[in-house]
């Protein structure tokens, strides 16, 4: 078994779905550690840990030095040995989900709030517009 660490930098690799489709790719070659993070320094960078048998490994960062997804705009992959601990890739797996779940939940309640607004914002168009139809009303019976 090898560990790795891939350290992945560009203008544009978070909020593109790079964990998602990294952990898809982990999962595909059967690589039992794993774990991705989104990294905000001066730059956009993404940290992946790898641990697994050294083929599946060594064909794994070949894919990361290779393929992105569609939106990504990568500058730079290095990779290097990695002597630390690494979760197993079903935990990161639950992890990553309830973090995903968390932020649609967020933006689930940012969109009701927001849906509110308009509808609090059109009953006040219609009593305006009520208003206005009144008046005109009255304009005419004068």
């Amino acid at each position: 078994m090898i560990k790795k660490k891939i350290i992945i930098k560009g203008p544009k690799v978070h909020d593109v779905g790079y964990r998602l489709f990294l952990l898809d790719e982990a999962e595909d070659r059967l690589i039992p550690f794993f774990s991705v993070k989104n990294i905000r320094n001066t730059a956009q960078v993404v940290e992946v840990l790898v641990c697994g048998e050294e083929d599946k490994v060594e064909r794994f960062i070949e894919f990361v030095t290779n393929n992105y997804p569609d939106d990504a705009e990568v500058i730079s992959v290095s990779v290097d040995d990695y002597e630390g601990d690494i979760r197993t890739i079903e935990s990161f797996s639950r992890s990553f989900s309830i973090s995903q779940l968390s932020k649609i939940a967020r933006t689930g309640v940012a969109m009701l709030n927001l849906q509110s607004n308009m509808n609090d914002t059109l009953s006040d168009v219609k009593d305006t517009q009520s208003n206005m139809n009144d008046t005109m009303s009255n304009m005419n019976e004068t």
